[in-house]
């Protein structure tokens, strides 16, 4: 991802109210938590924790408590940044077009734990090139395989191509462990038929560990698919999605 991986396991990462005087002190990224809210997440500090700058804007789209799990409550902030090239008028959180395309352009979770009055920075994710990614709301999923932290991350573009993660709760240990989701879409490619390929993202359904592609043929228009589906059932070895089996369906003209 980049190098955008930022664990703050056991740290008291800055979770600061952006008019607090602290968060004008040094570079440390230690600071004294304090009980979370949305105005405490500060813009200025994601940005400059992400090496993020020559903005025009930057402000709090959304945020909430989104799971608790271990007595671990779980919160997150999106954060819609406007880089200071976009020529058209407008700001962050108005109906402008770059006020709606930058909505979602940085992503925080945090964690309270137990009875803490306070939250400290779990993971967070923004990429000086603003206009590469888009972030989703994070969820906590459960299935027959475990409880899963999923944070959808997108490439902007018609390929909707997925740089997600997924993490699996290790109750032994208490902590998140992170999954290897991709290296089964290359074992996918080698089953397919001839003449088929993948040219869009795969956005599996982790809920029902599911995950279903359209197929392309080699005069297929980006729109426009011609090679039928692949539906694969997937499963989890060794902190690994892995193909458990595939079907291809035939393209029915509509």
């Amino acid at each position: 991802m980049n190098g955008k991986l930022m664990l703050s396991t056991g740290l008291s990462l800055a979770l600061l109210c952006a008019s607090s005087p602290s968060a004008m002190a040094g570079s440390s990224e230690l600071a004294i938590p304090i009980p979370f809210h949305p105005s405490n997440s500060s813009c200025r500090d994601f940005l400059r924790r992400n090496h993020i700058t020559d903005i025009r804007d930057c402000d709090i789209s959304e945020t909430g408590n989104f799971g608790t799990i271990s007595d671990r409550t779980f919160y997150y902030v999106i954060y819609c940044i406007i880089p200071a090239y976009s020529s058209e008028p407008g700001k962050c959180g108005d109906e402008s077009f770059p006020g709606r395309y930058y909505r979602k352009r940085g992503i925080g979770i945090f964690v309270q734990e137990g009875a803490e009055k306070h939250t400290r920075l779990f993971l967070e994710r923004g990429d000086p090139d603003i206009g590469m990614y888009l972030y989703q709301n994070p969820a906590i999923v459960k299935n027959t395989f475990g409880t899963f932290l999923h944070v959808p991350i997108g490439v902007d573009g018609t390929g909707n191509f997925n740089e997600s993660e997924y993490y699996i709760w290790d109750s032994k240990s208490a902590t998140w462990k992170m999954l290897d989701t991709t290296s089964w879409i290359s074992e996918l490619s080698e089953r397919l038929p001839a003449g088929l390929t993948i040219n869009k993202g795969i956005w599996p359904d982790i809920d029902a560990m599911i995950a279903e592609t359209s197929l392309y043929k080699e005069n297929d228009g980006n729109c426009c698919p011609t090679g039928g589906t692949a539906v694969v059932k997937l499963t989890l070895e060794d902190l690994r999605f892995r193909i458990q089996s595939v079907k291809f369906k035939k393209y029915v003209e509509q």
